[in-house]
């Protein structure tokens, strides 16, 4: 019996605790097995978050939410959605405007709605490409003077005109440009979808159509003098 109790006070007696020795021996064995496993261990990234979608409504909704805003950037997609939109508004209010003989009031309304949202707009996209926004003034006036002028009845208005069309279709060929995906000084670059893409070239063409619509019109307009 005196054996047996003895037996279990050895089983019993409490293990010496490892040296420091032995735990540097441990802690070199498992740097060793984590150097040789690491590389077969995928470590999952996080995915990055999927782009909004915006549609073109919206992005014309912003733009006249933002009729005064004049710093920050406007992504390519942002800008001609809006003037898109804007065009297809200008040219059902020139059709009312056909029908009720009263095209020039319903051609200015359309200009107080529309030169300050767009000037805004063009002025971030040009922040976008990293450009001033002051490229956006002269459009601005000219475009100004001739909507005076024709209000007036000034028949003369070949050079001013021409004039507006050439800087209007500069200034548009500017706009069309695609950022570099940098950021800059006037803010950090969005990124878009690659359908964001696509649709800026619809609507890109769809602008510069109208604008040879004008050219040809001004050509027929010199053709009567």
């Amino acid at each position: 019996m005196a054996e047996e109790i003895k037996n279990n006070n050895i089983m019993t007696e409490a293990q010496p605790l490892p040296t420091a020795k032995e735990n540097a021996a441990k802690s070199a064995d498992a740097e060793t097995l984590q150097s040789i496993f690491k590389p077969h261990i995928q470590t999952v990234q996080p995915q990055e978050s999927a782009l909004a979608t915006k549609g073109m409504i919206k992005c014309w909704a912003d733009a006249l939410t933002r009729l005064t805003d004049f710093e920050g950037r406007t992504t390519r997609y942002e800008f001609w959605a809006f003037q898109s939109v804007s065009l297809v508004i200008f040219l059902l209010l020139a059709l009312i405007g056909y029908f009720l003989s009263e095209p020039k009031m319903v051609i200015d309304i359309f200009a107080l709605y529309f030169l300050l949202p767009a000037a805004s707009s063009a002025t971030r996209r040009l922040h976008d490409i990293a450009l001033s926004g002051w490229w956006v003034l002269p459009a601005v006036v000219l475009a100004l003077a001739t909507l005076i002028c024709w209000n007036f009845d000034v028949h003369n208005m070949i050079l001013l005109l021409f004039a507006t069309l050439v800087y209007v279709t500069y200034l548009l060929s500017l706009l069309r440009q695609k950022n570099d995906g940098s950021d800059n000084k006037y803010g950090v670059a969005a990124k878009e979808a690659e359908i964001y893409h696509f649709e800026s070239r619809a609507y890109i063409s769809f602008m510069f159509t109208f604008m040879i619509g004008l050219w040809l019109i001004f050509i027929a307009y010199l053709l009567k003098f």
